[in-house]
């Protein structure tokens, strides 16, 4: 009864122990993607005529906007919000694993 008893106890140690890695495993990766996620940022700077912003991840910038995207032409964004609306949706959609893209439905409604 004893050598049952005890090849039960390694087999559920080995069980914990699988369990735990996977565990601990699961629990970084999740710390790892977040934390990731969340280093991105956005500065909204004057430039002449106007607005642009950059986004950084961390202290690296990784997008740097001086005119507004999908307009003709160099046009600067006339209104801060404008360009702090527009950085904060790119912030979004790259915390989100999205193209860091927007599209001319979407600066119209940021312009309008």
């Amino acid at each position: 009864m004893k050598m049952i008893n005890k090849a039960h106890k390694k087999a559920m140690m080995r069980h914990l122990k699988g369990c735990g890695i996977i565990a601990l495993t699961a629990v970084t990766f999740f710390v790892y993607t977040t934390e990731s996620r969340m280093c991105f940022s956005y500065q909204v700077y004057p430039i002449e005529n106007g607005y642009g912003y950059r986004i950084k991840k961390g202290d690296k910038v990784v997008i740097q906007q001086d005119f507004i995207p999908t307009q003709k032409g160099h046009q600067a964004f006339a209104i801060k919000q404008h360009a702090e609306e527009a950085a904060r949706l790119l912030v979004k959609k790259l915390m989100h694993n999205k193209v860091p893209a927007l599209s001319v439905e979407e600066i119209n409604s940021i312009m309008n």
